[in-house]
């Protein structure tokens, strides 16, 4: 099809390509028929080889030989086998101990931030370099071949094996239980979400707040004023889009003291009770109009109304001033 379109293009224009070899001339009475029907059988043939090529490859799986060698850190390749570099090996070994040790993979970013450990490339180890490793079927000493596959010959498109073509699983086994207990474990944080991330500064609102305009959480924000007269630390929760680069949500920010007094008012309580809190809240949406809307864990809803006071306590803060007379302090 571009071998067509791209002559029919020129034909359009009054531009004649010859193919010397064939001895086409493409503004010919016959010249297109004959590229239709080469081009067609210049195809098939790329079609046909691909398929041979793949014959072979997975002939070579089922030997337990696989296709090309890839790049896995802490190993190198001998022939068709792959050794350990103990120096590397060591790092891998960290990996999956501190992931053991109950920390998460940001804790351990920041560990090896800390003392320069880098990659083989000399690059910063981040989350996702973590997580490749702690996923690899590889470092049990065993190869999964053929998770990914060239889809369509001519787009050269490649794409996950999620079952469409068989996979060889060549076992050498060394470590395997240590492997598969990191899996489970990597399922188990995965369902407590954030909550397994001790890294993170969570508190009992975390994942609790929705945006009733945008679905996304609401997150919590910090920050420190410093004028003449006071410094003031800020808590407020605001939508997730705003960690998204381009988006913004109109639904406003929440001040968490604002937000606390209306939970207890919601909740029927004399002073706000995280327990309570975590046991009768499933989640809450903030509505437009300063309303948010509680959704309990027994199926009922509310709504509860709040108000934002930041202007008046902010025109308190500038009001009030501290200063010294003979050593006492005199607001």
């Amino acid at each position: 099809m571009d071998l067509l379109e791209t002559v029919r293009h020129l034909k359009e224009l009054d531009i004649e390509v010859r193919f010397e070899k064939e001895r086409i001339n493409s503004l010919s009475g016959d010249g297109e028929v004959m590229l239709t029907l080469l081009a067609s059988f210049a195809q098939e043939e790329i079609v046909s080889l691909s398929n041979n090529v793949k014959w072979g490859t997975r002939k070579r799986m089922e030997q337990g030989i696989p296709n090309g060698h890839f790049r896995v850190f802490g190993y190198r390749w001998e022939g068709d086998q792959l050794v350990i570099v103990p120096e590397k090996a060591a790092i891998v070994r960290r990996i999956f101990q501190n992931f053991l040790d109950g920390k998460s993979r940001l804790e351990t970013e920041r560990e090896f931030a800390a003392e320069g450990i880098t990659t083989r490339d000399g690059k910063r180890w981040v989350d996702s370099h973590i997580k490749v490793v702690l996923t690899n079927v590889t470092y049990t000493g065993n190869l999964l071949l053929q998770k990914e596959y060239i889809e369509d010959p001519l787009t050269k498109k490649r794409k996950k094996n999620r079952g469409e073509l068989p996979q060889f699983y060549v076992e050498d086994t060394h470590n395997k239980e240590t492997f598969d207990y990191v899996q489970s474990e990597i399922a188990r944080r995965k369902e407590l979400g954030v909550f397994a991330n001790k890294a993170l500064n969570i508190t009992c609102f975390t994942s609790k707040l929705k945006c009733g305009l945008c679905g996304y959480s609401y997150v919590r924000n910090q920050r420190t004023k410093h004028t003449s007269t006071y410094d003031d630390t800020i808590v407020a929760w605001g939508c997730g889009t705003t960690k998204k680069k381009g988006s913004r949500c109109s639904n406003k920010d929440i001040p968490e003291r604002v937000f606390r007094k209306a939970c207890t008012t919601a909740l029927g309580l004399d002073e706000f009770d995280e327990d309570v809190f975590l046991e009768r809240v499933d989640h809450i949406q903030v509505l437009e109009g300063q309303v948010l809307e509680f959704h309990y864990a027994d199926g009922t809803t509310a709504l509860q109304e709040w108000k934002s006071t930041a202007k008046k306590d902010c025109w308190g803060r500038m009001n009030t001033k501290t200063t010294s007379v003979n050593g006492c302090a005199i607001t």
